[in-house]
């Protein structure tokens, strides 16, 4: 048996895969922020700790010190985004329909609940004096641990869910634990009508932690140093907007992979729960103790060439959304949008149904397949390059990225070609390169 044979077969797949990244994955989480606060981010000094015992027995004394604050502070956020959720009015709208029928429903809500939370942050910390935000720097660590914990809990609850009582008929069970935990059972679970579980952790906690954090991070590094740097101020301004975008493009991430095809399991629901928050917003955390300043045109150009990249991501999905809202009767840069109507098969319970999706060949993805994954990758390179210093690990979120969306393109790649055939072999002949023109 190949290499090939053997990272692909069953047992890789359903056991030794799913068994090695969980339990790696929780410790990496709190090991990064662990490195950043109290080893300066460097990879030296984080393994100086850990092998030396020092890192376990400061996570234990932060635990001891900062656990329960951490805690009241978690439950007040994730209670005050459950409010938002279930509470504001928006527009109505309907997911994509899946292979069983099922249409999932939704309110545009989220750029709303984006700006409420940030004029409430402001608030309680500025005007009223209720919090001060850079006491979530001092919890930081504790709360990481803690959300660790919640994660492994809430995951076995959607596995329970999802073999006692789903909320639709999207779902696929393996009938091996480890599998299931890990990738999960239901494709949209729920609570009731309306608590929509992967919006709540996928947007109202991992997203809304995003902006936020940044925003504590420059808090603290006032109470240090009596000011915020300029390159801080780069860092969460971009993020800010960044977050923005996807707030107010929400509806449109509805109809992405993390919600049309990945479950609700340990994988996207720990990644957003505890990932994003760990992993994201690092170069921000290494500013905090770490200030820079950078000369006004370099700052000048960071900031504008941060929003140009943030702006063209934007503009590649609103093309994609645009002719897919349209049936394809719509312009792509004055011009008639070109595309390709592809039909395909899809199979369920023995049943074979037709299907067509349309394959947009102009604009954006007319350069390439994924070019909208250029500006993003750029984009978190300019506010991560306010921190300046020669390290590794600041950089990590760029590294992850990188990694993640080539590959992504890839794997999305394959999948096309399997669904629409001969179709994607047309729009592969139009759009020769995945990322990069010329080069991938």
């Amino acid at each position: 048996m190949g290499a090939e044979s053997i990272i692909g077969s069953p047992l890789v797949g359903n056991y030794i895969g799913p068994t090695f990244i969980m339990v790696w994955s929780i410790p990496f989480a709190i090991l990064q922020v662990y490195c950043h606060i109290h080893e300066g981010g460097t990879i030296s000094g984080l393994i100086e700790s850990v092998s030396s015992g020092k890192a376990l027995q400061i996570v234990g004394e932060e635990l001891q010190k900062n656990g329960w604050n951490a805690f009241v502070m978690l439950v007040c956020f994730m209670a005050f985004e459950l409010v938002l959720l279930l509470g504001l009015p928006g527009k109505k709208y309907d997911g994509p329909k899946t292979v069983t029928g099922h249409v999932p429903k939704y309110r545009d809500t989220g750029l709303t609940a984006y700006i409420i939370t940030l004029l409430t942050a402001y608030l309680i910390s500025e005007q009223l004096g209720w919090f001060n935000l850079a006491l979530v720097y001092d919890y930081y660590l504790a709360a990481i641990v803690e959300m660790n914990v919640f994660a492994l809990v809430f995951c076995l609850f959607l596995y329970i869910k999802g073999r006692t009582f789903p909320s639709s008929t999207d779902n696929h069970f393996d009938g091996i634990f480890v599998a299931d935990y890990y990738r999960g059972i239901e494709l949209y679970p729920r609570i009731g009508k309306h608590f929509d579980i992967k919006m709540f952790t996928n947007c109202r906690f991992g997203m809304m932690t995003w902006p936020l954090l940044p925003l504590c991070f420059a808090a603290k590094q006032r109470e240090l140093y009596g000011e915020i740097s300029n390159s801080m101020w780069l860092s969460v301004a971009l993020q800010l907007i960044y977050c923005a975008k996807f707030f107010y493009w929400e509806r449109g991430y509805m109809g992405t992979t993390d919600i049309m095809h990945d479950r609700g399991g340990y994988y996207i629901c720990w990644g957003c729960l505890c990932y994003l928050p760990s992993t994201y917003t690092v170069h921000t955390l290494f500013l905090t103790k770490y200030p820079y300043n950078y000369s006004a045109p370099v700052g000048a150009f960071i900031f504008v060439a941060g929003v140009v990249c943030i702006f063209v991501n934007y503009w590649a999905d609103y093309q994609r959304m645009k002719v897919r809202e349209s049936d394809g009767d719509c312009k792509i840069w004055g011009k008639k949008a070109e595309i390709i109507r592809a039909e395909y098969t899809e199979t369920r319970e023995g049943k074979t149904e037709k299907k067509k999706n349309i394959l947009l060949c102009s604009g954006f993805w007319g350069v390439t397949r994924h070019f909208h994954y250029v500006p993003e990758i750029l984009a978190s390179v300019f506010w991560a390059c306010p921190i300046g210093h020669g390290l590794i690990l600041p950089y990590f979120y760029v590294i992850f990225l990188t990694i993640l969306l080539f590959h992504r393109a890839g794997r999305d790649d394959r999948k096309c070609s399997e669904k629409y055939g001969p179709y994607w072999t047309e729009y592969c002949k139009k759009v020769q390169y995945r990322i990069i023109p010329y080069v991938y």
